[in-house]
């Protein structure tokens, strides 16, 4: 067959694309091998040594970057960016914040916060400063800079994405007994309010009959991350067994709202008596304004907002706060600051042990050295589910 000028250029077009798809799909299915044959490697935070102390070192970050001197992590969508907002940034205290738009870029402040003192203790100007850093959160809240969840949301995010001491970490996300005199309660964590039962004789006299314990849950709002304190159940400490509505049930307030919990030494020459104070606030901004009042005063008297509810419990009730985690499958309530090694009860390391740890919502694991002791002192974060 005889075919014109043009429409032999016309065929030479058409076998030439004809040969292009060919290589590229054979290119395209060369890629999607590839990438079948090398997945991306999961997501896993790394415990790390720095100095004489250790860190958890965020998803991605070498041991290299994790231990420098500084540290920088940009976390998109930390704010409804507000126009015309300014003097948002943070740079007091050991984390310093700078927005671009909605997105917070924290950096640790030169000289790192991983730093030991030759006794291996982390030195402790790095927990002093955080106190520092959290009161400039709620200033910037105050302007308008953040709202209340955000806020809290940002701190979560920074316990995650940037290299810290797990001690530090703890304190920056809730406070510190040690430090500040409180902790901030959430849902992770459950009160326990010990209290004393008394029984009347015959002769009218009132004598101790005995101890109970109220367990009280920290109830989620839906919409928010107000929490409300509800009874859930109590326990005859003696009779060791659960029992009707407790005698010395605490009303605690009943609309959702922020609670902090502040533990109060008062001092004399006979004794030295643990006062446990609890603060409940609409919003943060409140809560920060009554806090400086009860530090002052040690006080609920001093409180003069009367949207924020201050109770002060009995000299002789001992309250003590929880935090909610996961061991081998069971749901379990340990202390305030626990460490991994009080929850193993040994002091050598299963060769199974598994931690994991939530980020960005979701479960992954802490990878640390099997044959070294510094997993034993992480210190334990709500959520935090350990197996062996």
């Amino acid at each position: 067959m005889c075919l014109s000028g043009h429409a032999q250029g016309v065929k030479r077009l058409a076998d030439r694309a004809e040969y292009v798809n060919a290589i590229l799909g054979a290119l395209l299915l060369l890629v999607a091998v590839m990438l079948a044959g090398c997945p991306s490697a999961p997501l896993h935070y790394t415990l790390v040594r720095s100095g004489e102390g250790s860190l958890v070192a965020p998803p991605r970050a070498s041991e290299a970057a994790a231990t420098a001197p500084t540290f920088q992590t940009k976390i998109k969508k930390s704010r409804t960016h507000p126009p015309r907002k300014v003097d948002c940034d943070i740079e007091d205290g050991p984390i310093t914040i700078h927005w671009h738009g909605d997105s917070a870029i924290a950096q640790i402040k030169s000289g790192g916060l991983a730093q030991s003192a030759p006794n291996g203790a982390l030195y402790f100007d790095s927990f002093k400063e955080v106190p520092v850093f959290q009161h400039a959160l709620v200033q910037i809240e105050s302007k308008g800079c953040l709202r209340s969840d955000e806020d809290y949301r940002l701190k979560q995010l920074l316990t995650q994405r940037l290299p810290l001491p797990s001690p530090l970490a703890y304190e920056l996300r809730f406070g510190s007994y040690d430090l500040t005199g409180y902790l901030d309660l959430t849902s992770d964590f459950q009160m326990q309010v010990v209290s004393p039962l008394y029984a009347t004789n015959s002769a009218g006299l009132r004598f101790d009959d005995g101890r109970e314990t109220g367990y009280y849950s920290l109830i989620p709002s839906k919409s928010n991350d107000h929490i409300r304190i509800h009874l859930s159940f109590t326990i005859d400490v003696f009779a060791g067994k659960s029992k009707p509505p407790s005698q010395n049930h605490i009303q605690f307030p009943k609309s959702f709202g922020y609670s902090r919990l502040f533990l109060r030494s008062e001092q004399s020459s006979a004794s030295s008596v643990t006062r446990a104070i609890l603060v409940s606030a609409p919003d943060r901004i409140k809560l920060a304004a009554a806090t400086t009042q009860i530090q002052e005063s040690d006080s609920c008297s001093a409180v003069t907002d009367p949207k924020v509810d201050c109770i002060i419990f009995p000299a002789d009730f001992g309250v003590n706060a929880t935090l909610r985690v996961t061991v081998n499958g069971a749901e379990k309530y340990v202390y305030v600051g626990a460490t991994l090694g009080a929850v193993l009860e040994t002091n050598s390391i299963p060769k199974t042990l598994r931690v994991e740890r939530f980020f960005h919502g979701r479960l992954i694991p802490i990878a640390f050295d099997q044959d070294a002791p510094d997993i034993g002192s992480l210190v334990l974060m709500p959520g935090d589910q350990i197996s062996w």
